[in-house]
C-alpha cells in the first residue's frame, strides 16, 4: 500500500493555501528516483550545480506544463540569491547557460538548469495530487 505526504504551499501572489499530497511511487520507481538524487548529491559535493531553488522549481513547473520559463519571472526569482550564489555564478546568465552533466539523467536538456529541474523537481510535481 502506498502512503502520502500532505504538504501546504502558498502562492507568492495570493494568501490562498492549497493542500496537496504526494502520491508515493512504487518500490522500483522509488529506487530509481533515489539513485538519481544520490547522483545529483555526489556531483554537487564536488562541483557547484546550477540548481538555484527558486529558479529550479519554477523551471520544473513550466516544463511540466510544456511551457518555456518567462524571463521576467526568472529574473525576479534570481533576486532571492545571496553571496554564496554570487561566488559560484557571477550572474544570472552564467547560471542559466551552465552546461548539462552527462552523468545525470535528462542530459538531453538544453541547459544544466533545465536538466536539474527535470531531475530534482519534476518527479515531485508529477506525484502531486489534490488532498481532497
Amino acid at each position: 500500500a502506498s502512503t502520502a505526504i500532505v504538504a501546504r504551499s502558498r502562492s507568492r501572489n495570493s494568501t490562498q493555501v492549497s493542500v496537496r499530497r504526494l502520491q508515493a511511487p512504487s518500490t522500483g520507481q522509488a529506487q530509481a528516483l533515489l539513485g538519481q538524487l544520490v547522483a545529483v548529491y555526489r556531483i554537487g559535493s564536488c562541483q557547484p550545480l546550477p540548481a538555484h531553488p527558486e529558479i529550479n522549481s519554477y523551471f520544473a513547473q513550466c516544463l511540466s506544463q510544456n511551457a518555456e520559463p518567462d524571463k521576467r519571472s526568472v529574473k525576479f526569482r534570481w533576486n532571492y540569491h545571496d553571496a554564496a550564489w554570487d561566488s559560484l555564478f557571477a550572474s544570472l546568465e552564467d547560471l542559466l547557460i551552465a552546461p548539462t552533466d552527462a552523468r545525470l539523467p535528462n542530459n538531453s536538456a538544453a541547459t544544466g538548469q533545465k536538466q536539474l529541474a527535470l531531475t530534482i523537481w519534476k518527479p515531485l510535481l508529477a506525484a502531486e495530487v489534490e488532498a481532497w
